[in-house]
């Protein structure tokens, strides 16, 4: 499918070289290949084709998210919801990048009014903010039934833990119970969930699948959250930046918001 895609798009541009839609699949192509430079590249050729495209502008702020560039990624979302505010998906995306920069009331703004326009669990891209701020009412009202309905136990599990220890013995149990496999429909939640309780063993064994399946999920681990923070700072994740060939990106372009230079070769992330 993504062959096909290609070709489809290369012949697109051939014809028209500003269908900007086109690019944005030669975008998407090009991150999936862990190609990041090319991807931001052919999101900014779109975007000067179409500078009021909504869609566009939010896919870009998507993947600027995924590799750490924070910032830049709010003013693409914010560039996204001027043009379309109504957006359910936009307002959804915005929410989850406010989220990673702990901008916390504009996640749940955002947050509310991607769940009036249909989308409820876009509780989940403000977990944080949500958190963070104590809004128990709001987790318990839209998240936690959601959780209860999909038969979630490892994402209730760690809502509790977060709470308290006793919880968090009960996480333990039910996180250490489960060996890593690539069939695993919930690697993501499992390698924040074992960080939790202070398995990082488990928690990069369970990373390494969740990013297997999907590489810009490395977006999900540039939220301020202690638990993310701590898995940061370790040279696991490191590893993890150099493997998804992120770094040379960082070395051309610039550190992503959450990491910065130490020394001619190493850099930190905090």
């Amino acid at each position: 499918a993504i062959a096909e895609a290609s070709v489809h798009s290369e012949r697109a541009l051939a014809i028209d070289p500003r269908l900007a839609e086109a690019r944005a699949v030669k975008a998407e192509i090009a991150a999936i290949n862990l190609e990041w430079g090319n991807a931001l590249d052919q999101y900014q050729a779109a975007l000067e084709y179409e500078p009021r495209n909504a869609s566009i502008h939010q896919w870009y702020a998507e993947t600027l998210s995924d590799v750490g560039y924070l910032e830049a990624a709010l003013k693409s979302i914010e560039r996204a919801y001027q043009l379309d505010p109504a957006s359910p998906v936009i307002n959804n995306v915005y929410a989850s990048i406010a989220d990673s920069l702990g901008e916390d009331d504009l996640a749940i703004r955002r947050m509310n009014t991607a769940i009036e326009l249909g989308i409820d669990f876009a509780v989940f891209n403000a977990f944080g903010a949500l958190m963070r701020q104590g809004e128990w009412e709001v987790i318990e009202k839209y998240a936690v039934p959601l959780m209860e309905r999909s038969g979630d136990e490892i994402s209730l599990a760690c809502y509790r833990a977060s709470l308290d220890l006793q919880s968090k013995e009960e996480a333990k149990r039910l996180v250490e119970a489960i060996e890593p496999n690539p069939d695993d429909d919930r690697p993501g939640r499992l390698a924040f969930c074992s960080a939790l309780i202070g398995r990082f063993d488990l928690a990069f064994r369970w990373m390494d699948i969740e990013l297997s399946q999907e590489p810009a999920n490395i977006g999900r681990y540039w939220d301020p959250s202690e638990v993310r923070v701590q898995i940061r700072q370790r040279a696991e994740f490191k590893e993890r930046l150099e493997a998804l060939k992120l770094t040379d990106l960082y070395r051309e372009r610039g550190w992503p918001d959450r990491c910065r230079p130490a020394g001619a070769e190493d850099f930190v992330c905090d």
